[in-house]
């Protein structure tokens, strides 16, 4: 993370936010936020991993229409 970046100021927020909750609430209280924050970790991780195979599958898709019969060459008459 870039010191002054947007992502480090807002992972700043939420970590300030968490250390607040953790003071206040009870071991109950506690373990729910850590079960909140675990599971939406694991949120995050699954729609990064879908969003770099769209990714991947759009730019192979320019590539395949890029290396189509008529791909502009026209030294093979394209």
């Amino acid at each position: 993370m870039a010191p002054g970046s947007e992502l480090k100021r807002a992972v700043d927020r939420v970590a300030h936010y968490e250390n607040q909750l953790t003071e206040i609430l009870d071991e109950t209280g506690q373990t729910l936020l850590t079960k909140l924050i675990r599971s939406q970790h694991e949120i995050d991780s699954i729609t990064a991993l879908e969003n770099f195979i769209l990714g991947f599958r759009l730019g192979a898709k320019i590539m395949l229409e890029c290396m189509g019969e008529n791909d502009g060459d026209i030294r093979n008459g394209g």
